[in-house]
């Protein structure tokens, strides 16, 4: 396939993984790994094994774990919908589910200060366990820094 159609399709589809329009910076940051002879190969080759028949196989794989699992979920996404994220959450005994509206399944592009604000809420409850709640203030500033620093798409 031509360069320009790969990319042309690359766009469709990496665009599809999104709710709201990607930035072009984000395509193009996106586009690198996948571009140029190897990377278009496998390219090709991850979207052949998104089967539901390979999904199915490595869900097989599942199980719990002894640590904490927290999974966010955009509610509009069409490449993994929400009800197997559900199942996962099930799969995963993960201790939270937080659905996501208006994201699709690229939640960091479509909605990035929530998982940000998510990650920095984690922080403060592990912190707050153990013996370095000082330091708290320091990841709680940091959050809203990442928050502050994200662009919305």
């Amino acid at each position: 396939m031509p360069d320009y159609a790969h990319e042309a399709l690359f766009r469709a589809y990496i665009q599809a993984a999104a709710h709201y329009p990607l930035r072009e910076e984000a395509i193009r940051i996106y586009f690198e790994p996948w571009s140029g002879d190897a990377g278009k190969a496998a390219f090709y080759r991850q979207i052949a094994h998104a089967d539901t028949a390979n999904i199915e196989a490595a869900q097989k794989r599942y199980a719990p774990t002894d640590f904490d699992i927290h999974l966010t979920w955009g509610m509009r996404d069409t490449f993994i919908p929400p009800e197997r994220g559900r199942q996962l959450q099930e799969l995963l005994r993960a201790k939270s589910f937080t659905p996501i509206e208006n994201a699709a399944h690229f939640v960091h592009e479509d909605a990035p200060r929530r998982p940000s604000r998510l990650v920095a809420a984690e922080h403060l409850i592990l912190l707050g366990r153990g013996p370095h709640v000082r330091d708290a203030q320091w990841y709680w500033a940091a959050a809203r820094a990442i928050a502050r620093n994200a662009k919305l798409a």
